[in-house]
């Protein structure tokens, strides 16, 4: 019996493992996300006319990713049984869409 128990306290000490390294492979990639929307932000106005377009598109498909990435993370922390985001929201903004003629 003692082995038994033994053995769920090592799998649940796994899984919890599992699921905290999960939370942070998700917030990295946030991070990332968020820091190329800023650095796309901060450079489009030196774009020409020409490909602003192009760039309104790409960093809308890249915002649509990290809000992904940011849902994940809400849904990775409820699952390690946090359930208030209010540090999500402080921490992982999502930034506003960009406007062609920003």
């Amino acid at each position: 019996m003692e082995r038994t128990a033994e053995s769920l306290a090592r799998t649940e000490t796994e899984l919890r493992a599992e699921k905290a390294a999960a939370l942070a492979r998700i917030a990295g990639t946030l991070e990332g996300l968020l820091a190329e929307l800023r650095r796309r932000r901060e450079s489009f106005g030196g774009l020409p006319s020409e490909e602003r377009d192009p760039a309104v598109e790409a960093y809308d498909a890249l915002r649509e990713q990290a809000r992904l990435y940011r849902w994940y993370l809400v849904v990775q922390r409820e699952a390690l049984g946090l359930f208030r985001h209010d540090d999500v929201d402080r921490h992982y903004p999502l930034p506003e869409p960009l406007s062609p003629h920003h």
